[in-house]
């Protein structure tokens, strides 16, 4: 019996030993699985951190593609409203051009029936005449001299009405897309 009980506690003492390397192994395995359950908190929160970034990225993103239109849309109103006022200012010089063009026209139409009233007074009064047919106050001539500046002065407005159309009408057309 003494050679079963020594025989026993050697037993005892080797499974003792197994159990504590038991034991040790296992202590061992929480630490690892701890550490890497530690490893995996720490992954988690950095992609939830990535996830808040993306998030926030996004936002912003939004909110920059939002200020962007609502200033595309108001510079589109105003560039509408720009080209309004400048259609309206060019129909008011339009306008102003053409009274003065037709001023220009009377004025024309009266000093050539003046002139026809001086060329029949001068005739018609035995005054002295020129080589050129012209009485000798000249008041013909110097009418002719006005009627050929009042007709440069049209000729000058209808140029320039002909360019400021030009000018307008390249402003107010529709942009072409790049």
């Amino acid at each position: 019996m003494i050679g079963n009980i020594g025989q026993r506690e050697e037993e005892l003492d080797l499974r003792g030993a197994e159990v504590y390397a038991a034991e040790q192994r296992l202590a061992a395995a929480q630490a690892d699985l701890r550490e890497r359950t530690d490893a995996v908190n720490v992954r988690e929160q950095q992609m939830q951190r990535r996830e808040q970034a993306l998030l926030e990225a996004r936002n912003a993103l939004s909110t920059h593609d939002q200020t962007n239109h609502e200033r595309e849309q108001a510079f589109t109103m105003f560039e509408e409203g720009m080209l309004r006022q400048l259609e309206d200012n060019y129909n008011s010089i339009a306008s102003t051009v053409g009274q003065m063009r037709r001023a220009v026209g009377n004025a024309q139409r009266i000093l050539t029936n003046r002139r026809q009233q001086v060329l029949y007074h001068e005739n018609l009064s035995n005054a002295m005449q020129d080589t050129h047919g012209q009485g000798r106050y000249g008041g013909s001539i110097a009418i002719d001299g006005a009627i050929g500046a009042l007709g440069g002065l049209d000729h000058m407005l209808a140029e320039n009405e002909i360019a400021l159309n030009a000018q307008i009408h390249n402003a107010i057309r529709p942009k072409q897309p790049y």
